[in-house]
């Protein structure tokens, strides 16, 4: 064989191991990069987020719902609610986005796949009794709602969420907090993020002002705090809890995420790190994407201007 063919043959096999290697590289970087999508407008101030597949939907303060694609760099416009209709948590079911709208007292539920209405929950209180914030969807389909000012949990049955209707209907309260170990103090925003276990047993609702976690167990609507060994997530708003019991709090004042391990049946849990990022503008929520957590970029502490995104970073 000529040295030439020798070479030749030689920068084949280079490249032949080189370009998986190289295909590796770029993935594994890809994996590791933080991103941003962004939601068209000038006054977006966005808020919640429910991830469902490969689609997430992002609720807004001016009332509009946004869905985007994980693989398309910008969201559109889903659901148009109204005009300055203050909107909070939002979570996916199979079928249906169920949506707290804020000191309206209102949970609206919408079409997951074409966003018409199906039907609408209200409590009928004053801007200034009420702040429905968050909601979060047990295993069997029931929907559990907080309100940060008023000191009650809701709670709306799978079947209702499920079947259209025209009507107007009372917001049916799960649990009062009175007289449990949840404080509810006057004018601070109280109970914030909510998550049902994997169980199906128990929700955890964090309390923003104290930095409180606590459990619900919702056969006998029993409240008990969380012993987080000394850790308080003051500043808590949405938070996100996988399969494993790893929960992530989103600190909005101080525009971390924290990770945290719970264990003996929800009662401890034992703070493993706390995230943040350049991208980070006064963060309200999270949602889990694969391996990836998205992070809402509120911008309510300002300058408010656009772009509005959502942070996509490594799950920490």
């Amino acid at each position: 064989m000529s040295r030439h063919r020798t070479l030749d043959a030689a920068l084949v096999a280079l490249v032949a191991v080189s370009a998986p290697l190289v295909a590796a590289a770029t993935s594994a970087a890809s994996e590791t990069a933080v991103r941003t999508y962004i939601l068209p407008g000038d006054e977006v101030f966005p808020e919640g987020i429910a991830v469902h597949g490969d689609t997430y939907y992002v609720t807004s303060s001016g009332g509009d719902i946004y869905r985007g694609d994980l693989d398309e760099p910008e969201a559109e416009v889903f659901i148009t609610v109204g005009t300055f209709v203050p909107t909070g948590g939002i979570k996916a079911t199979g079928s249906r986005l169920v949506v707290a709208r804020g000191s309206a007292g209102i949970v609206g539920v919408f079409d997951r796949i074409t966003g018409g209405f199906v039907r609408r929950f209200a409590n009928g209180l004053s801007p200034e009794e009420t702040l429905i914030n968050d909601v979060a969807i047990a295993p069997g389909g029931d929907a559990y709602i907080t309100d940060s000012i008023r000191p009650v949990l809701y709670r709306i049955p799978a079947a209702d969420i499920r079947q259209p209707s025209a009507a107007v209907e009372d917001i049916p309260v799960f649990l009062e907090w009175e007289g449990t170990p949840f404080p509810n103090i006057p004018g601070a925003i109280n109970a914030n993020g909510i998550v049902a276990t994997p169980d199906g047993k128990y929700l955890i609702v964090v309390n923003s002002e104290t930095g409180g976690l606590f459990r619900v167990r919702l056969s006998d609507k029993h409240v008990t705090q969380v012993d987080l060994g000394g850790y308080t997530p003051t500043g808590g708003d949405g938070m996100v809890l996988t399969k494993h019991n790893v929960l992530y709090v989103v600190r909005f004042f101080d525009s971390v995420v924290a990770k945290i391990r719970l264990t003996d049946g929800y009662q401890r849990g034992q703070l493993l790190s706390e995230t943040t990022d350049a991208s980070f503008q006064d963060p309200t929520t999270a949602g889990i994407a694969g391996r990836r957590l998205l992070v809402v970029n509120s911008q309510f502490l300002g300058p408010g201007t656009p772009p509005f995104t959502v942070s996509s970073i490594p799950l920490p």
